[in-house]
This record gives structure tokens, C-alpha cells and sequence, in this order.
């Protein structure tokens, strides 16, 4: 294992820019290396913090103090099964990774999110979603096992469908015989896309708990994931609109036909609002001069389908953009290409404005229902009108989750941000809305997880963490104060 007591700043942030302190890095090349430094961190009372790329957005891979546990060297892919559509991999594995993989096996890996260089056990620790989880759904649809280490260093096995809760009880064993048991109660909002707190249901699977638990009650070592086979044929537009009206009657046609009979079904329908594009045009000058607003769109189809199915996405876009002719096409594995840059430019922009100038990033992670989304984006745009600091709205409106961006460069913008970002989540929580639809919680957003659940439940979720943590040790400062 390397060992690190200098240089650390690199291994202290995330893409959040947040700074946190260590005392130690630790880098465990092996699975055997990784449960004895934890297994030496819980019997020397030392608090440890998980890291994976870092690329987290609230600070959850940060550590506030002690240890840090670096998993990049653990970035193996495994083994694959193609009979039964599965792939078992390292916690380190990055998305990026995996979909060069199985390119290869002409498999694909259905969630999308935004980071492809972020890894999978991050993934699996908020349970990410991304573009493809209109059609797909989240990370915790695609995990099948996952072993994990506890902090005190025992071997916890979890596969799906092998542990239900009863009776208001879930009973762990671990690999040494020890017995876990907790008591289940019905806490999470499963009506909105929700990455806000352990996932805690009626009858719930028990590998459920684990994913989006944040790093806070045991250190994935293994990872199953189940995969599916790579469409043969996808469609990809980028409309464009100068009016968001009737962006959003446009959004609402195609939305409201996801069923067996519908003349359109995507897999992807993400957002982008003015500033947005703003950020793009530097990069895409193509992009119409009077769109305001775009929606991206991608759907899989056969082959003998491909002239109806375009037939059906033009007429419904000529009855609502106003610059139809304007409209991007993507059919061949080129086009798709320039599609893929179009997506990952806006992030890898604000990025520069993290890394290389210095700003730091706060990112709401809003979701709503979605009979209240426009209610909720034409307040937020409000909020957001004229603010001189950098900011962006884009993202998965088709899961009524937007991504809000702001990025300030000193005490005083720092001020003004934080001002709006309790609003806009103020905003989402009175609309029934969740805190956290897919980055998590980690430090950041902290006190507005507090605002969402009352004490009583707050309580027990941190008693669930005490169940598996007993010495509160793991991912110090993540979820709890």
C-alpha cells in the first residue's frame, strides 16, 4: 500500500471545491490491503473518509479529519457474464471505463451520468442517475451484489433478491457470523427522484440500504453490475426554442407518451436554459442565435422504423419550436459523437471555472412532482435573473430534476449564492420536492437535509448509522453534524 503525509491538497477536494483536512492518505492497491487499513483505522480510533475519482459535487469523498482511504488503485474489471447480462468490477472502475469495455462485448451499462470519468462505487454510493434514467432508472436498478466492508472491518455479501425486509426487520450477517438487525421504517419519498438519506421502505431489498448511503456505513470492495445489450440504432435531436412555453408544451407531448402505444419513446429528454447554451456557444457557434432554450432527445429503434419514427418527431416539432428547420440529427456513430461533446461540454466548462480560475461551485440537486416542475423552474428562473455570477439550468427534466449551478470567486458572491441556493431549495421542499435527487447530501448540503426531514426522523436514520458504525468513525461530517 503508498502511504501519503505530504502533499495531500490534491486528495482534500472535490469537484465541489470545498477543502477539507487530513492526516494521512492511504492507498490500498488490493481488497486485502483496503480491509486491513480499515480494519487498523476502527481499532485505533481514527475517523476515516472514502475517496474514489473525486469528482462528488457535495463533499462526501472530503474527509474533515484523520484518514483519508484512497481507492484508485482498485480499478479492475473483473470478469464479465454475458449469459446472464452481468459484469463484477472494483469500486474504482470509472463509467468512461466501463462503457470502452463493453463496447467490445456490444453490451452497454444503461445509466448515464453526466461524469464519465466518475467512478462506480461513487455511483453506487448516491445512487447517480443520469440522461438514460427517463427510460432506465437509477443506479440501484443495475446493482445485483455488492461486498462490503464494514467499519469495523468485517465482510458483509448483499445480493438482490436474497434478503427482504418482514415484519419491520432486516437481519444482516456477516461474513464472521456477526448478526446486524435493524428496525425498518417507512421514511423514504420514493414519488420523486430521491437521493436524500438511506433508502428505507416498507419490504425493501437489503443491498438497498447500502446504495446512496453516501460512504457512511460501509466501503464497497466489489460491485456487481447487471447489463444489457447495446441498442443497434438511436436517434438523436437537439430542438431549439426561443420561448419556454412552448419548450414545455413540447416537453409535455412527448413526455405523456411513455406507454406500448405512444408514437415517440425516448430514453433521453434533457434540458438546457439560456445561460446554459451561453456556456456552449464558445464551443458550438452553430447553435441558432435567437434559441433561447434546448431539448435534447435520444431514442432506440428498429431499423424498419427509422422513417416514421422521424416523420412523428417533426411534426411534433414543427408544432411547437419556432425554428424548426434548425434542428440537430444524430443517426450515425459520428453524429452521436459530436452529440456526446454538445453533453459533456457544459460540465467540462464549469469545470474550467472550478479548476482553473478558482471558483467554487454550488450545484442544487432539486427534484419535484412533476405536475409542479414548471411551477418550480419559472420560480427558480426568477431567482436566478440577473445574477452577475456564472450560473447555469440544465438537466433531467424528464425525471423532474434540474441541475441550478452557480459559481462564485469570492466572500462577497459567496454571500449572495448561498442566499439563493437555500431559497431555491426552500422553494423545491415546499413544492413537495426532495433536497437531493442524484448527487447526495455529503457535507454541503447538510443543513437543508435537516430542513427536509424533522429530528425524529433524522434521529433514526443516525441510529441506523450507529447500528453499522459503532464508533462513528466512517465518513465523518456525511449526512449528520
Amino acid at each position: 500500500m503508498i502511504i501519503k503525509t505530504d502533499f495531500l491538497e490534491s486528495y482534500l477536494k472535490d469537484e465541489s471545491n470545498y477543502l477539507g483536512k487530513a492526516n494521512s492518505v492511504y492507498i490500498p492497491e488490493n481488497e486485502d490491503e483496503l480491509q486491513e487499513i480499515i480494519s487498523h483505522c476502527f481499532n485505533s480510533d481514527l475517523h476515516f473518509t472514502m475517496r474514489g475519482a473525486g469528482t462528488g459535487l457535495t463533499a462526501g469523498s472530503t474527509p474533515d479529519k484523520d484518514v483519508l482511504i484512497s481507492l484508485e488503485k482498485l480499478n479492475k474489471i473483473k470478469k464479465i457474464d454475458t449469459e446472464n447480462e452481468r459484469i463484477t468490477i472494483e469500486p474504482c472502475v470509472t463509467l468512461e471505463q466501463l462503457d470502452t469495455y463493453l463496447k467490445e462485448y456490444e453490451y452497454f451499462y444503461p445509466p448515464n451520468p453526466t461524469e464519465s470519468k466518475s467512478s462506480l462505487g461513487g455511483n453506487v454510493a448516491t445512487n447517480a442517475s443520469g440522461s438514460r434514467s427517463f427510460k432506465y432508472g437509477p443506479t440501484r436498478n443495475f446493482v445485483t451484489k455488492l461486498k462490503v466492508i464494514l467499519p469495523n472491518g468485517e465482510v458483509l455479501k448483499l445480493e438482490r433478491g436474497k434478503n427482504i425486509a418482514k415484519n419491520g426487520k432486516l437481519t444482516f450477517n456477516t461474513e464472521n457470523n456477526t448478526q446486524i438487525s435493524i428496525d425498518v421504517k417507512n421514511i423514504f419519498n420514493t414519488n420523486v427522484k430521491n437521493a436524500s438519506g438511506y433508502y428505507l421502505t416498507e419490504n425493501m431489498d437489503a443491498i438497498d440500504l447500502f446504495i446512496g448511503s453516501e460512504g457512511t456505513l460501509g466501503v464497497f470492495s466489489e460491485i456487481e453490475l447487471k447489463i444489457l445489450k447495446r441498442p443497434q440504432h438511436i436517434i438523436g435531436l437537439i430542438v431549439w426554442f426561443n420561448n419556454f412555453d412552448k419548450l414545455y408544451d413540447f416537453f409535455s407531448i412527448i413526455n405523456s407518451k411513455i406507454n406500448k402505444y405512444s408514437e415517440v419513446q425516448p430514453r433521453i429528454i434533457e434540458f438546457y436554459n439560456t445561460t446554459s447554451l451561453n456556456f456552449l456557444r464558445a464551443t458550438f457557434p452553430q447553435i441558432p442565435e435567437t434559441a433561447n432554450y434546448a431539448i435534447w432527445i435520444e431514442e432506440e429503434y428498429n431499423k424498419e422504423d427509422e422513417d416514421k419514427l422521424l416523420e412523428n418527431y417533426f411534426n411534433i416539432i414543427s408544432e411547437f419550436s419556432n425554428i424548426p428547420d434548425e434542428t440537430w440529427t444524430a443517426m450515425s456513430e459520428e453524429e452521436h459523437k459530436k452529440f456526446a461533446t454538445f453533453r459533456h461540454s457544459l460540465p467540462e466548462k464549469t469545470t474550467e471555472l472550478v479548476r482553473q480560475l478558482g471558483h467554487t461551485k454550488l450545484s442544487i440537486d432539486v427534484a419535484v412532482p412533476m405536475p409542479l416542475l414548471k411551477e418550480y423552474y419559472l420560480k427558480v428562473e426568477e431567482v436566478f435573473k440577473g445574477l452577475e455570477m456564472p450560473s447555469c439550468i440544465y438537466g433531467h427534466i424528464s425525471s423532474a430534476h434540474l441541475h441550478c449551478d452557480m459559481f462564485y470567486s469570492n466572500a462577497q458572491e459567496k454571500v449572495l449564492a448561498d442566499k439563493i441556493y437555500s431559497k431555491v431549495i426552500s422553494i423545491g421542499l415546499d413544492l413537495g420536492g426532495v433536497v437531493s435527487a442524484e448527487h447526495g447530501i455529503g457535507k454541503i448540503k447538510r443543513q437543508f437535509f435537516y430542513q427536509m426531514y424533522d429530528e425524529e426522523t433524522i434521529n433514526y436514520m443516525k441510529s441506523i448509522k450507529s447500528t453499522f458504525d459503532t464508533k462513528n468513525l466512517l465518513g465523518n461530517n456525511n449526512l449528520f453534524y
